[in-house]
């Protein structure tokens, strides 16, 4: 059977679609508990000081990434990977600490599994969709598959994105529920000053 000269380019568009609305749905799906919370309070932003800690963790990750992957001889790719990477670190920390502030998280250590495991996670599972989508359509279009092997990279890849959404779905769900409730706490608390 000969393939049609058209078959290439829906194959193309659909994987793209696929993409795309896979993006969406993981990002409304990982950090939407989150997101509602922000909605329903509408707290004011508060940097705190340990936020620039993280920040300082996340900068460190930044390096790490760049010198593991980029050779240090190759001076001008490793300076222009590295400011993105420290550019797009500190965008990526200011809106999240904006969101978080919004959405009432004030607990320090929430705060910091926030920026530290929540966005990281999230953004990790939003590049990793197109690599799993990509490892899937390899391994499929592949004459000599062995389905019964549990090591195949199909497996490996989609057991690792659906476990680590489920997790940080289970965290998002957490810290949503844990700042709703120290906002209604605090609420009350400032209710009951106030009559008193």
């Amino acid at each position: 059977m000969r393939m049609q000269p058209w078959f290439p380019l829906v194959i193309l568009l659909a994987t793209f679609l696929a993409v795309v609305v896979g993006l969406v749905l993981i990002a409304q799906f990982l950090i939407g508990p989150v997101n509602r919370a922000r909605t329903r309070l509408q707290a004011p932003t508060q940097f705190m000081l340990t936020d620039v800690f993280w920040l300082m963790i996340l900068l460190q990750e930044s390096l790490a990434f760049t010198t593991q992957f980029v050779p240090r001889d190759q001076t001008w790719s490793f300076g222009l990977i590295l400011g993105f990477l420290c550019f797009a670190t500190f965008g990526i920390w200011a809106g999240g600490v904006n969101f978080m502030s919004q959405a009432g998280i004030r607990h320090i250590a929430h705060r910091a599994l926030f920026q530290l495991v929540l966005l990281p996670g999230a953004l990790l599972a939003m590049i990793g969709l197109p690599a799993v989508i990509i490892i899937t359509i390899q391994e499929v279009l592949r004459d000599d598959i062995n389905w019964l092997d549990p090591t195949r990279p199909l497996y490996i890849s989609w057991g690792c994105l659906l476990g680590g959404s489920a997790f940080l779905r289970w965290l998002s769900l957490w810290l949503a529920r844990r700042a709703l409730a120290q906002w209604e706490s605090a609420k009350d608390e400032t209710a009951n000053l106030s009559a008193g």
